[in-house]
C-alpha cells in the first residue's frame, strides 16, 4: 500500500469537514500443462491468490467470514436487490458513502449509519445533507475534480483503516458499473488505481454482475454453486493485452492463450467447476453474472 500517495496526504490535510460440480486442485501450485514465460510469470509459481466472493452474496444468515468494508455510490439499484444491499451494509466493518451514494443509503433507511459521507457533495440532496450532519456523520468535501467521487472515497477508507489499524480484507463497491458507459469505465479503471495503492481485494457489484480484477500471476475462483446455474463470466483484457492466459473450470478453457481486443476475449464463458483458476501475465478483468 502506497501511503504516500497525494491523495492520501490530502485526505490529512485539506479536505474540508462540514461537520454439479467438480473439485480440482489449484494448477498454480505446480507446474502447468502449458508452459509460460518464466520472467513474465515467475509468481505464478507461488500459491495462488483465493478469491471468495459468492460469501457476501449467499442467501444464508451465517456471518461473513472475510472482514470487509463496503461503499456506496450514487446509483438506484432495483427493489429486489435492497434485501441483498441491507445484509452487505449491516455485516460490513466500514460503511462509506460516495457523495450522492448518501441519498440512497437514507431512501433505503440502511442501519448503521454510514461511517462516513464524502465527495464533491453536488449530488447529496439538501434534507439528506442536514439529516446525516444532526446525525452526526463525518461528511468531508473532496473538491478535486481530477479523481471520481469513488476513487477519493475509497482513498479516504485507506487513509482510515491505516489511522485506525483496522484489518479489512476486502471492499464491496454498491453501484458504479451499469447506468452511463463512462460511469462504468470509470469504475473499472478505479479497480486499475487500487491495485496500486492496496492489497486488499476490491469488488465492483451491481445486483445483476460482480466485477473485479485479476493482477498478473495466478488467482483462484471460489465461485461455488454459480458453476451449476448455467450462469455467464467472462475474462477482459481491458487497458492492455495479456499475452499468455491459462484457465481452469470453465466451459470454454484457455492454454497459454493471448486475450486481446481486436482479437480474442473470453465472454459468455461458464464456470463448470467450484474453483476456476486463472494465470495471467497482465492484469485481467473478471466478471461473472450473479442474477
Amino acid at each position: 500500500m502506497n501511503g504516500g500517495s497525494f491523495l492520501r496526504r490530502a485526505a490529512c490535510v485539506s479536505f474540508s469537514f462540514t461537520t454439479k460440480c467438480r473439485r480440482k486442485p489449484f494448477p498454480c501450485s505446480s507446474q502447468s500443462s502449458a508452459t509460460m514465460s518464466s520472467t513474465s510469470m515467475s509468481a505464478s509459481r507461488r500459491r495462488p491468490m483465493l478469491w471468495r466472493p459468492m460469501e457476501f452474496f449467499s442467501a444464508s444468515d451465517e456471518p461473513i467470514s472475510q472482514r470487509y468494508a463496503v461503499v456506496l455510490v450514487n446509483q438506484s439499484l432495483p427493489s429486489y436487490y435492497h434485501q441483498q444491499i441491507r445484509k452487505l451494509w449491516a455485516k460490513a466493518a466500514l460503511r462509506f458513502c460516495a457523495d450522492g451514494g448518501a441519498n440512497e443509503s437514507f431512501q433505503l433507511n440502511l442501519t448503521p449509519l454510514p461511517d462516513l459521507i464524502s465527495g464533491d457533495l453536488d449530488s447529496i440532496r439538501v434534507d439528506v445533507k442536514k439529516y446525516y450532519e444532526k446525525a452526526g456523520v463525518p461528511l468531508i468535501q473532496t473538491p478535486d475534480q481530477d479523481y471520481t467521487d469513488l476513487i477519493k472515497c475509497l482513498d479516504l477508507l485507506l487513509y482510515e483503516t491505516q489511522k485506525k489499524q483496522q484489518v479489512i480484507q476486502c471492499v464491496v463497491v454498491i453501484g458504479a458499473i451499469g447506468g452511463r458507459f463512462d460511469h462504468t469505465m470509470a469504475a473499472i479503471d478505479t479497480l486499475f488505481w487500487w491495485k496500486s495503492h492496496s492489497a486488499m481485494q476490491l469488488y465492483l457489484w451491481n445486483g445483476q454482475s460482480l466485477v473485479f480484477l485479476l493482477d498478473k500471476g495466478c488467482h483462484a475462483i471460489a465461485v461455488d454453486s454459480f458453476c451449476s446455474e448455467k450462469k455467464q463470466c467472462g475474462l477482459l483484457p481491458i487497458g492492455a493485452p495479456c499475452e499468455h492466459v491459462t484457465t481452469t473450470g470453465l466451459k470454454w478453457n484457455l492454454r497459454n492463450q493471448r486475450l486481446r481486443f481486436g482479437e480474442l476475449i473470453s465472454s459468455s464463458n461458464q464456470c463448470l467447476e467450484e474453483v476456476v483458476t486463472i494465470e495471467t501475465d497482465s492484469p485481467l478483468v473478471w466478471t461473472m453474472e450473479l442474477t
